[in-house]
C-alpha cells in the first residue's frame, strides 16, 4: 500500500507515476482507492522503483514526496537443482558450481552430507576446512 492524501475543492483526483511513467490503475495488479492509496497486488520486479502521487483538481496539481519501493525476490538456486553423489577412492580436488539469484543477493552456503562439516566461503572458492569422521568414501553435497 502506498498512501497519498490531499484536500481541496473541488475534490482532487489522484494519479500515480512509477519512475516517471503513469501507473495504469486499470491494469491487473494495481488498484486505486478513493482516498488516493495505491495497492500493488503480488508485486514483481517490474513494480520496483520510485512512485509519486499527484492530486489534481481545477486549481492545482501538487505532487507527493517520492516513495521508493523495493521488491524482494526469494532466492532461486540456478545449479545444481538436486543432490548428487561423488564417489572417490583417493583424495582429490573437486569443483562444484552453484549460484543463486534473489533480491537482496542471497548468500550461498554449502553442507557436506548430513555431517557438521564446516565449509568456508573465501569470496571465490568454498573449501572444506574440517569435518567429522566418516565410515565410507561417499559424501553427498
Amino acid at each position: 500500500l502506498l498512501h497519498c492524501s490531499a484536500t481541496g475543492t473541488p475534490t482532487p483526483v489522484y494519479s500515480w507515476t512509477l519512475d516517471g511513467q503513469t501507473v495504469d490503475v486499470s491494469h491487473a495488479g494495481y488498484s486505486l482507492a478513493m482516498n488516493g492509496t495505491l495497492l500493488v497486488e503480488r508485486a514483481q520486479l517490474v513494480d520496483a522503483g520510485v512512485y509519486v502521487c499527484k492530486a489534481r483538481n481545477l486549481l492545482a496539481s501538487p505532487k507527493s514526496e517520492a516513495q521508493t519501493v523495493t521488491v524482494r525476490v526469494e532466492p532461486q538456486i540456478e545449479f545444481p537443482t538436486h543432490n548428487f553423489t561423488i564417489n572417490f577412492t583417493t583424495p582429490m580436488k573437486i569443483s562444484i558450481g552453484c549460484s543463486a539469484v534473489g533480491i537482496p543477493q542471497p548468500v550461498v552456503e554449502w553442507q557436506l552430507g548430513d555431517t557438521n562439516g564446516i565449509v568456508r566461503d573465501d569470496g571465490v572458492k568454498y573449501s572444506l576446512i574440517s569435518h567429522m569422521e566418516r565410515n565410507s568414501n561417499k559424501d553427498v553435497f
